[in-house]
């Protein structure tokens, strides 16, 4: 099965490729720019490292949050319009149980968490078992003093809101906690396909018409719009 996975919720752009388990490209790049005008180009140059065609892909996994809205946005759709022009699967991979996969279990726990401003982050706690990832907490959106309530000693954190809140994070665990570093999540295009595949062997459904950014929280334009028409008018029954 040849699986085509990427992801741009963050900052990091990374485009992976799968033939039959094995990994045969990765694309990544780390810019602020906006991920739109390179993730075509990345795709096109990941296929052409594998020697694939692009009606040779079977199945498109796509990281669909949390993480930026627009960043997010940008994946779903691409991944949608490649499947549909395709007729290929697609599956959608939370970001968060990807980037634990890049985390080394080194530690018991490993956790990822994402800077979503407004002093809250996007983190979930996972317990490492034989090499796998048993999640601990759900995924939720909350301020950085809930991750330091739940989230024992012996664990790994990665993504940007460790970055962010790294004196809060050192000051909590004195220095006995491990940050890992964010190289970690340029594979995670690779991660997203490796779970895409896995469950799309599992039977989760694959239909992209399904597929919908995962935002947790309401994008503040949709919040603005909310306050400017609701304020003042009436509620019909």
């Amino acid at each position: 099965m040849i699986v085509l996975g990427f992801d741009t919720s963050s900052i990091i752009c990374s485009v992976g490729v799968l033939n039959d388990g094995e990994q045969t490209a990765l694309e990544f790049l780390d810019s602020s720019e906006s991920h739109s005008i390179h993730l075509i180009s990345m795709i096109d140059r990941a296929l052409k490292r594998s020697r694939i065609q692009k009606d040779q892909i079977d199945l498109v996994a796509v990281g669909n949050g949390p993480g930026s809205f627009t960043g997010t946005r940008i994946a779903v759709t691409t991944a949608k319009t490649i499947s549909y022009a395709l007729q290929k699967p697609c599956i959608a991979v939370n970001t968060l149980d990807a980037m634990a996969y890049c985390i080394p279990c080194t530690q018991p726990f490993v956790c990822p968490v994402i800077d979503a401003r407004k002093n809250e982050v996007y983190w979930r706690l996972y317990k490492c078992i034989d090499l796998k990832l048993c999640p601990e907490t759900d995924l939720v959106l909350t301020n950085i003093n809930e991750v330091f309530k739940i989230c024992p000693q012996e664990t790994s954190f990665c993504g940007s809101g460790v970055t962010v809140y790294y004196e809060q994070f050192k000051k909590t665990y004195m220095d006995k906690f491990n940050i890992i570093s964010k190289e970690v999540l340029l594979k995670i295009g690779i991660q997203i396909a490796r779970l895409g595949q896995m469950y799309h062997r599992d039977g989760i459904a694959s239909d992209p018409s399904v597929i919908v950014p995962k935002y947790i929280r309401r994008p503040e334009a949709e919040v603005q719009w909310i306050k400017r028409n609701s304020s003042g008018k009436e509620t019909c029954e």
